[in-house]
């Protein structure tokens, strides 16, 4: 649902957003990269895509891109659709609901400029494969549902699909397994926030 890790998204839009703006902002074209592993039906993705809308209110010429991925079929039939009962939107300041949401009914749908920042995509993250580099990964309550052994090899590709910089964000009370993953933890009040460090440091 929407709202489900309120630690992360805070931190998302406090820390890791205006982080990005920054760094990117001179850059051309100014792109933004994110991905939310193990998407389920949707709401994280557009909840991601949501968040940076605001950010970036009025500061024209950025690229959005936010890849959604699930191993579930059914779920992403309903993320593509985009179609969710309202009572799951109650959280959402009515600003933006009325920015993103057409009401149906009793359900709310996501407006076409929403829905055309967001892909989704089928993927089994046990599996390996490569959708690019990105500048944050979002991958909320899905390490539980592995092996500890999968768990690092997930670990390991999540820190190589971002960008030099880039975030991992886990939900409100997860941690990476220890392991060999270089990233670096920044704790932000009672949130663990992952980061890949800018350059590889040189070897001497």
């Amino acid at each position: 649902g929407f709202g489900r890790h309120p630690l992360a998204f805070s931190t998302f839009r406090r820390v890791v957003l205006p982080e990005l703006q920054q760094r990117k902002t001179n850059k051309s074209p100014k792109t933004l990269r994110m991905w939310s592993a193990g998407c389920s039906t949707g709401e994280e993705a557009y909840e991601i895509a949501i968040s940076i809308c605001e950010a970036i209110d009025g500061d024209t010429g950025w690229n959005v891109h936010v890849v959604g991925s699930d191993i579930r079929r059914s779920a992403l039939r309903v993320a593509e659709r985009g179609l969710y009962p309202r009572h799951e939107l109650v959280e959402m300041p009515r600003a933006q609901l009325q920015k993103y949401f057409s009401r149906v009914g009793n359900h709310l749908l996501v407006k076409s400029r929403l829905r055309n920042l967001v892909a989704f995509t089928s993927m089994n993250l046990a599996q390996p494969s490569y959708l690019g580099r990105y500048d944050c990964i979002f991958c909320v309550d899905v390490l539980s549902q592995f092996s500890m052994t999968q768990r690092v090899a997930l670990a390991q590709r999540m820190q190589l699909y971002l960008e030099p910089g880039g975030y991992l964000l886990l939900g409100d009370r997860e941690r990476l397994p220890s392991g060999d993953v270089q990233l670096l933890t920044h704790l932000e009040g009672e949130y663990v926030l992952y980061r890949k460090p800018m350059a590889a440091a040189a070897n001497h």
